[in-house]
């Protein structure tokens, strides 16, 4: 169910001893594991057994396959290029929690009872019918909402780090996007610099309406 074309969330069940391949690589995903227990190689990583309870990300166009164990079941939900415009400004925050000489290992989360709770409830009204995309995209800005309120930053970002690792995650998207349009690397040089004063334009705008706000709101919420 739910594996209409298109869709931001789906569920997938395989039984013990499947072998397990990656079928859409064109978009990241973060899988949250319902039940079972496998053996996962992610990204070149090492290889990791993943049981019930966890959450995983797959990169975009990252390889990865493993073996079922035991009954799977498995929740995923796609990412947009770029996130959403609601969490930017927390993603831009994440490499600075990653610690000098950090070795990525396919890191992963504890699914605890806010998000459990919050799946059910998503599951349960997704098999009602309510799929629309701008439903699901509500609930994609709820469950980051739920992750960044759940997890502690430097949680967050070990867990998305190959997608935060590089100086922006943003400009690798830049990159991926639109490398086809160029015929020439000074060219897509060029333009990546615009790119870049754009972003650095915005940033500044952003810090500056930022520092005016906290001069006058004084409770934070968490």
């Amino acid at each position: 169910m739910y594996k209409k074309e298109g869709e931001i969330f789906s569920f997938i069940s395989v039984p013990a001893g499947a072998e397990l391949n990656r079928i859409h690589i064109d978009t990241s995903q973060i899988v949250f594991m319902l039940s079972g227990k496998t053996r996962t190689v992610c990204n070149n990583s090492v290889a990791k057994k993943i049981k019930a309870g966890t959450i995983f990300l797959l990169p975009k166009f990252a390889p990865v396959y493993g073996t079922a164990l035991e009954p799977c079941e498995f929740f995923i939900c796609r990412i947009p290029d770029g996130f959403e415009s609601t969490d930017k400004a927390y993603i831009r925050k994440l490499p600075s929690y990653i610690p000098p000489g950090f070795s990525y290992e396919f890191n992963t989360l504890t699914v605890v009872p806010v998000v459990r709770t919050y799946l059910r409830l998503l599951m349960w009204m997704l098999k009602q019918g309510f799929k629309s995309a701008t439903y699901q995209r509500l609930k994609r800005i709820e469950l980051f909402y739920y992750l960044k309120t759940c997890y502690s930053p430097a949680d967050m970002a070990a867990f998305m780090y190959p997608l935060i690792g590089g100086r922006s995650v943003f400009f690798k998207d830049f990159v991926i996007s639109n490398y086809r349009k160029f015929q020439d690397v000074e060219s897509f040089a060029c333009a990546a610099s615009r790119w870049r004063l754009s972003i650095m334009s915005i940033s500044a705008r952003t810090i500056t309406a930022a520092s005016t706000w906290s001069g006058t709101i004084s409770t934070t919420w968490r």
